[in-house]
């Protein structure tokens, strides 16, 4: 008796030690699948981290701030050598008094303050890459946002159907059967009609996969290759609930926007240009200054040597064929640009209150689903089913109730999903404001 018990004492401690392995096992397995899902925040990070435009823009914004220095130094001097006056008949050097072996050095200063303003210039082309990259970064964000969302709405409407084909096959079944077996009001055509459904439902497997596929190809596009294949994560990030947004706000915020942002730097760019355009109508200047060495004569008669000393000057007498054209142009264009900014700015506005409206919207619309039409239309199946088992109903009103219950169910679905894009277009729109709607 006592071998006995030591024996299932041992079988015992035997299975509890098999099962703890086992759910540890499996608790690691469901972690490392979960670290291997794609989620849409490591969506959004992995696309950001891999978009090679992020690190060109960076080289350009260092490339323009070495520029920048780079403007405001002077030219290199000119040096120039060669000989003067050498006489062509005996090509002697102490011949002639004149023959001259001369050195010179020649510096030009650029009119005005034109190296100072194209150090300016330079220095705002790249302050306008910082606004370029936030604006790509958020851009970013909305379109691999709206890409994974897509991707997840097709392929948990895909389970949401695979869930629900039981029943479809079920009511086949149950109809087939009660045809056969000529009970109740069974027709031929109710089972045509389960069929059809049926079949209806695997054409509408396959487009949803289709959706499925091509989403994750484009949203590949902005991923690493080893983030490429992952599987999709099974839960959605917490989603804040919205709150009013004066139009006030929404005004004051989208001015922060980096398109606008970028647009400011580059009509100050235009006023540089307009500025280093006056600044053509100051002459350039250069100074010279040479050193001629000249031979002693051949009755040993000492020639002196000559220093040289000049300055040139450009003279800006045609200006109203070249500087006023200039500075003309100049001016034309940092007022598209102002025109611009304006057409830019009231269509971020315009698609700020559009999205604003639609969060509304979507939110009335999940409400509705989440506390009435779900559970309607759940009612309405099971009503309609035992209306149908119980001959007082038709079964093209079972198949309807059932249809409209899946539809339900998806719908609601696209509700959350359209909800949760239209979040990641307003943060998009609200780019450089501290006031966006994030998740």
């Amino acid at each position: 008796m006592k071998a006995l018990t030591t024996s299932v004492t041992l079988v015992t401690t035997l299975v509890t030690t098999l099962v703890v392995t086992l759910l540890l096992a499996s608790t690691e397995i469901l972690a490392e699948i979960r670290a291997q899902s794609l989620g849409l925040e490591q969506a959004i990070y992995q696309a950001v981290q891999n978009d090679g435009w992020l690190k060109s823009s960076e080289l350009i914004e260092a490339a323009f701030r070495d520029e920048a220095k780079s403007q405001g130094a002077l030219p290199d001097p000119t040096m120039s050598l060669g000989v003067a006056n050498l006489p062509a008949d005996s090509w002697e050097f102490d011949q002639e008094n004149m023959t001259q072996l001369k050195v010179g050095i020649t510096q030009r200063f650029p009119g005005g303050a034109s190296r100072g303003v194209k150090a300016r210039k330079s220095q705002l082309m790249a302050d306008v890459n910082p606004y370029r990259r936030l604006e790509r970064k958020a851009l970013l964000t909305k379109t691999v946002s709206h890409l994974w969302l897509d991707s997840y709405l097709a392929f948990q409407s895909i389970k949401l159907i695979e869930n629900e084909r039981y029943l479809f096959g079920q009511l086949v079944d149950v109809t087939t059967a009660r045809y056969q077996s000529a009970l109740g009001k069974a027709r031929q055509q109710d089972v045509v009609r389960a069929q059809l459904e049926s079949t209806k439902l695997e054409d509408r497997l396959t487009r949803l996969r289709l959706q499925y596929d091509t989403n994750r190809q484009l949203l590949a596009e902005w991923l690493p290759t080893e983030a490429q294949g992952l599987a999709l994560a099974e839960a959605l990030p917490k989603m804040l609930t919205f709150s009013s947004f004066s139009v006030e706000a929404l005004q004051r915020s989208i001015r922060l926007h980096p398109q606008l942002s970028v647009i400011d730097k580059r009509i100050e760019i235009q006023q540089a240009d307009i500025d280093l355009a006056r600044e053509d109508y100051k002459p350039d200047w250069a100074l010279k200054a040479s050193y001629a060495y000249r031979e002693d004569a051949p009755t040993d008669m000492e020639r002196s040597d000559f220093f040289s000393v000049g300055v040139s000057l450009d003279l800006p007498v045609f200006t109203e064929y070249r500087q006023d054209k200039i500075v003309s142009a100049a001016r034309s264009r940092k007022q598209a640009l102002s025109i611009d900014y304006q057409l830019l700015q009231k269509k971020l506005l315009s698609n700020g209150l559009k999205t604003l409206s639609e969060i509304e919207r979507l939110e009335q619309r999940s409400r509705l689903y989440q506390t009435k039409l779900l559970n309607q239309a759940h009612e309405q199946a099971e009503a309609a089913l035992s209306a149908y088992t119980n001959d007082d109903g038709d079964f093209a009103d079972v198949m309807r109730a059932y249809i409209a219950e899946l539809n339900s169910k998806i719908e609601a679905l696209e509700i959350n999903i359209k909800q949760r894009k239209a979040l990641a277009t307003m943060n998009y729109l609200l780019a450089g404001s501290d006031k966006q709607l994030q998740e």
